[in-house]
This record gives structure tokens, sequence and C-alpha cells, in this order.
């Protein structure tokens, strides 16, 4: 009895935030949300795991697979070393988050949640695996909808939290120390974040979400919009992520090791000036279905991308981006570990006066016509170190592209080529 009635005072303190969002400080409300799209069914019975009470499982897997819709599993602090699929109703919970752990022994993904209404609280989830090896493997991996995540420490893994087509989950009060991308709602929707903190990787996002400024990179806040027009950007953001927005202005900012720095996807005439976005994981700069944008006078450098006319998310290069019209100019992109500029299935932009110096390759157009190049300076152009072919013009090929496995691994076919005809003898200042 004393057992039962000490796991209901500790099952309260989860339970009354979310009844009460005001309580965890939010200053904005969820409204009716809770009400309306989120059933959390606390009625039914309670499974233990760790402890030293009779019956209590040693395995979470276990309880779970015991376990009915609608029940309860409360684990006890310790570690466990289990790979756990949620395929059920259920909540899941830990006794602290910062001393119950899951460790998925870089043997895949940690917790995988299949079922819709889950509410998983209070662990720290670890070990997934960093690097290429371990691409696709995240703490926590959510193919459903309606989930709440919360009071989660999410470390050593590629991906902290990965949505993967699934709407309406709400996702708040997590710490999360990811490679990739801290939070990642790839072809999902409606979701709800708030005070979220991310540490060397950030959020991607390219749908409605409700997300504010409590969400932060390395301290900084994120400011994601989306159907907004006629806004400079906060100076002291840690990410920027723009969808169906126009005539925005983001100047000035220091974006540095998030996942992606400035994201904007099917906006349109923005001004992208005098930014430094340095040492991301993914993009620096990347435009989505996006025409008519300037980006110039930015330093853009040892980023995995510098800046990029194409997709974003998982699907990286498998959509049509279709970025029009955008020019590139007068910005100083170095020392990027892939392509200094990525132009994938992107027509009619202009790319003039820009610095391309010690990227792993300067510049890469897949599927892309009527780019056109004028005045940059490569560091690469051969008539920069051969003086009878200065008048040379710089060759600048089109790939296309055949995916041969994962992650990220294909074959490059020239099939043409665009030429900047007028290539700076020597570096700009900018």
């Amino acid at each position: 009895m004393q057992r039962k009635i000490m796991i209901f005072l500790i099952l309260s303190l989860f339970v009354l935030p979310l009844i009460n969002p005001m309580s965890l400080g939010y200053t904005t409300k969820i409204s009716a949300t809770n009400e309306k799209y989120f059933i959390i069914n606390y009625s039914g019975n309670t499974l233990y795991v760790g402890g030293n009470g009779p019956n209590n499982y040693s395995s979470i897997q276990d309880a779970i697979d015991d376990a009915k819709t609608g029940d309860t599993v409360f684990v006890y602090n310790g570690t466990y070393t289990e790979i756990i699929n949620i395929d059920k109703s259920l909540n899941l919970i830990g006794q602290d988050r910062h001393k119950t752990f899951i460790d998925a022994e870089k043997k895949g993904t940690a917790v995988c949640i299949s079922a819709d209404n889950v509410l998983i609280s209070n662990f720290t989830i670890c070990n997934t695996g960093i690097g290429l090896d371990y691409f696709y493997n995240a703490d926590i991996d959510v193919y459903s909808d309606k989930n709440i995540i919360q009071n989660i420490n999410c470390i050593d893994t590629n991906y902290g939290i990965m949505l993967q087509n699934s709407d309406e989950n709400i996702i708040v009060n997590n710490y999360i120390n990811a490679y990739w991308d801290g939070i990642s709602l790839d072809d999902s929707k409606n979701s709800f974040l708030r005070n979220n903190s991310m540490y060397g990787s950030g959020l991607l996002a390219y749908d409605k979400h409700d997300i504010d400024k409590t969400n932060t990179v390395n301290d900084k806040p994120i400011y994601y919009y989306y159907m907004k027009e006629g806004i400079t950007v906060p100076e002291d953001a840690g990410q920027v992520i723009l969808i169906n927005c126009s005539n925005f202005i983001i100047k000035n900012l220091n974006i540095s090791k998030t996942t992606l720095g400035i994201s904007i996807f099917n906006s349109n005439y923005n001004i992208i000036r005098n930014n430094t976005v340095e040492n991301n994981t993914d993009f620096g700069i990347i435009l989505n279905n996006s025409d008519y944008n300037l980006i110039v006078e930015n330093k853009v450098s040892n980023n995995m991308f510098g800046i990029s006319l194409s997709s974003g998310g998982l699907k990286n290069y498998e959509t049509n981006a279709n970025c029009k019209y955008n020019t590139v100019s007068k910005n100083n992109i170095t020392n990027n570990f892939g392509y200094g500029l990525e132009i994938i299935r992107s027509n009619y932009n202009m790319i003039s006066e820009n610095n391309f110096i010690n990227n792993s390759v300067n510049a890469k157009l897949a599927r892309s016509k009527h780019n056109k190049f004028n005045g940059n300076y490569w560091d690469n152009w051969i008539g920069s170190k051969i003086q009878f072919v200065k008048r040379c013009p710089k060759i600048v090929p089109i790939f296309f592209m055949l995916k041969i496995g994962e992650p990220l691994k294909y074959i490059h076919f020239i099939i043409g080529f665009n030429l900047d005809w007028h290539p700076a003898k020597k570096p700009y200042e900018i």
C-alpha cells in the first residue's frame, strides 16, 4: 500500500504539468490541444522495472510486452542495456531522468515508438553511436502520432528525437546533445515544442508546427517562422527556420555548432546578409523550393556543406528542390568539408563574386540548368596557376547522381557544365 501511494505521488508530478502547462514555466499555453488531440490513459495497471519489490521486471521491454493499453511502466533508477519498442499506447516513466539510463550499446535506435498516445518521461537515453556507421540511429525514433516526450536526456547519438511521418506530438523539456539533428521532424507536422535545449546539433523542421524561442541551440534561441512576412530576425539567434515566409531580413547573425544554420523552405524575397555561419554538421545555409532570395556578404566556413540550393531532410537529393532566380553573391565560402556550393535540381540562379577557397569541392551541380556564374574567385581555377591559360573560363560540371546505397552513397556522372567566363584573379575582401 505504501509503495502504491509513493508511485501515485511520483506519477502526479509528471501528469500535472501535462494538464497545466503553466506549471512548467511556459509563457504560451497549449490551449485545448491536450483535451482535443491527446489521450493519455492513467487508469490502467502499473508494472515496475528494477527496484527490490516482488514481481518487478528486470527488463523494460519485458514489462512493455506484458502491459496492456493504458498501463504505466514505471522504471526505477539504474542502467538498462536494451533496445526498446513501444507498440501499444502506454506510459513509460523513469524514476529520475539523471539516474535512469537506457543504453543502446551502439546496436541501433534505443527507443522506437510505433503506437499512438504514448508518454515517455524521465530517462537518460544514450550510446546509439555517432558517425556514418550509425547514420540512422536515434535515441528516440517515432513513427506514430499524438505522443508526449518530456524530461529526457539524449546523449551519445546521431539523432536525439526523430519523428518520421508523425503528427501532433508534444516534445517538451528535453536536453539533447547529438551529432546530426537534435530534433528531426521529418515529413511530420503540427507538433508542439517547448523548452528543449540542444547542444552541438539543432532542429530540422519544414512544415507547420508550434515552436517558440524557449527551444534553444547552444543556449541561443531557435527562431522558427511559419507563414510570416516582413520580419527582421533577432541577432541572438542560434538557428533560423523560415517556412512559407517572405520579405525577411536575416543579418548580422553568428550561428555555429548546429545542424542547419539558416533554413529557407518555400520562402521568397528574403535577404540573408552579413552572417557568420560556421562549424555546422550539415548545411550552413540551405534553400528549398525558394525563389528570388538574396544571399550576400556572408562568411560560410567549416560546415559539412556551405550553401545549398537543394532539398533538405533525410530525403536529400530525392525531391525536386526547384530553387529559382536566387542570387548568391560576395560570400566567403571556405574550408567546408563537403561542397562549398551545392545546386540540386535548381535553375536560373546567379552566382557572382564569391570566394571559393579550400572546400573539398568548391561547387557541385546536379540536374540543374541555366545557372549563371560570373566573376567568382576559385582557388582551383587553372588560370590562376598557369599564366598562358589565364583567359580560360572556370568549368563547373553538372552531374547526374545515381544512388547506390545508404547512407548518402552516390555515383556521379558528368552530363554537362556551366562556365564562369570571368573568374577573379585574386580573392575579394569580404
